[in-house]
């Protein structure tokens, strides 16, 4: 597979800081809005390239107007990307599909714009492709997808009507430096939409947990966002749900690995904008017996760089 790569003009970062009273969007606040660029897909194909390597290819026509209008012309495309277990938790992913945790690779986000209209993929021609490096191929990956909301955390789930699994191979790319190989995997892309690659766990050792907890004096249960995370290559972050009425927070009817230690991260945001946390590290018996957090009073800074340091 040969690719001609062209260039692209970046807009810069922007950070949304905390203002909100809503825990869930306050922690949606840590993440830095998507990058900016112009794009001119003119050509047979267009190949952007990440500053993480990754590659997105685009064949002519592949977007149009709602209408079904092809585009002739420079396209905006605002971009993201998750590499890391805090980027899941700031860009709202809760890898989780009917009660069954997803363990989460890599993950990027793509929406593209004519003028002020957004483009769609053509219906005739969905051909647009990531190819995202990886050294060796993984057992049981997947193709995952999560609709972008930014006041909740979104569950994922298997794209309808296309293939789910992912394309492991060596991909040659030209480059303003020549061509060269790219090994890793190759997916189909959905636009508006985070676009993910994972697995469902395929441990032996998986037990049921049941696992609530309360946080008291809670006005409004939008106050407190918990999270259980387990950390690492495959990152997993499911979000436990409020008990309508009451102060507890529940995770949802799951079974994990009785071996594995997992971070319970509990946010609560409290009148005057401040916000305080708890983080410790757990287990599935603990979580079934019942656990007691502990907060501590920080900045917004401070809660974002504490989620960062998790490994």
């Amino acid at each position: 597979m040969v690719i001609l790569m062209y260039g692209c003009y970046k807009d810069s970062q922007e950070f949304i800081p905390h203002t909100s009273l809503d825990a869930t969007f306050a922690l949606r606040s840590f993440a830095p809005k998507p990058q900016s660029y112009i794009l001119d897909i003119s050509a047979d194909t267009t190949v952007f390239i990440s500053e993480t390597g990754k590659i997105l290819s685009i064949p002519k026509n592949s977007l149009v107007l709602s209408d079904g209008t092809p585009v002739d012309g420079p396209v905006r495309m605002h971009y993201a990307e998750s590499n890391a277990m805090s980027e899941f938790i700031f860009h709202g992913i809760n890898t989780l599909i009917e009660n069954q945790p997803v363990y989460v690779m890599k993950g990027v986000y793509v929406n593209f714009y004519y003028g002020n209209e957004q483009l769609i993929l053509n219906p005739k021609n969905k051909n647009l492709r990531w190819i995202i490096p990886f050294d060796k191929e993984e057992k049981d990956t997947r193709i995952f997808v999560s609709q972008g909301s930014e006041d909740r955390f979104n569950d994922l789930k298997i794209p309808g009507n296309e293939h789910y699994n992912p394309e492991f191979g060596h991909f040659l790319v030209s480059t303003s430096a020549g061509l060269k190989f790219i090994k890793g995997y190759a997916m189909p892309l959905q636009t508006k939409s985070w676009n993910v690659i994972g697995s469902f766990s395929s441990r032996e050792d998986l037990v049921p947990v049941h696992g609530c907890f309360d946080v008291p004096a809670v006005e409004d249960n939008k106050q407190v966002t918990a999270l259980l995370i387990s950390p690492g290559e495959r990152s997993m972050v499911l979000n436990y749900h409020a008990v309508e009425g009451k102060s507890g927070y529940c995770l949802p009817d799951i079974s994990l690995s009785e071996t594995m230690d997992y971070w319970l991260f509990v946010l609560k945001v409290q009148k005057g904008e401040m916000l305080s946390y708890a983080l410790q590290k757990t287990n599935v018996n603990e979580l079934s017996t019942g656990i007691k957090p502990e907060f501590k009073l920080s900045t917004v800074d401070g809660v974002k760089k504490v989620l960062e340091s998790i490994r």
